[in-house]
């Protein structure tokens, strides 16, 4: 599967269900958000393998996430590492928020990828939300001003060569 684009899947929320209520809620916003989340790749009279076509990523920060939701900034990063640690989400990425602090940016697994990446998360040597931690903490500490990972470019007919 080449493409990222939430379009063909089905929210698991009955799976999500066994971390609780509030994880539905979390996961949910996190899918929509997700799911509205489409870049195409713009190679004119590329073959389907070829595409890159790129989308599933969520940028709510955790303080707009927990007005949202009227939840605490606690209960919601408890039931976000509870989604990590079991492969719904993943820690795509770190930006500067609009303070000082650095948020991270989520992607919603696709159901297609869902087991594979569980069986990836079993072969870390540390859990994903503690992985996610450790990066946030790092950038906190030793880059404040440095430019991440966070946004994968939308590629236009001659920026990439394959």
């Amino acid at each position: 599967m080449r493409t990222i684009i939430l379009d063909d899947s089905v929210t698991p929320a009955r799976e999500v269900a066994q971390f609780g209520a509030t994880a539905v809620a979390i996961y949910c916003l996190m899918y929509e958000s997700a799911f509205k989340d489409k870049r195409f790749d713009k190679r004119k009279n590329l073959p389907w393998r070829l595409r890159r076509d790129l989308g599933g990523l969520c940028r709510w920060s955790h303080k707009a996430t927990s007005e949202t939701l009227s939840i605490g900034k606690k209960t919601l990063l408890d039931k976000i590492d509870l989604l990590l640690d079991a492969g719904y989400i993943q820690v795509e990425g770190m930006e500067m928020g609009s303070k000082v602090s650095h948020q991270r940016i989520y992607r919603v697994t696709h159901q297609n990828s869902l087991e594979a990446r569980r069986a990836a998360i079993k072969l870390m040597p540390d859990k994903p939300s503690i992985t996610a931690k450790k990066k946030a903490n790092y950038f906190n500490k030793k880059h404040p001003k440095a430019i991440h990972e966070h946004e994968t470019c939308e590629y236009s007919n001659d920026s990439m060569t394959l």
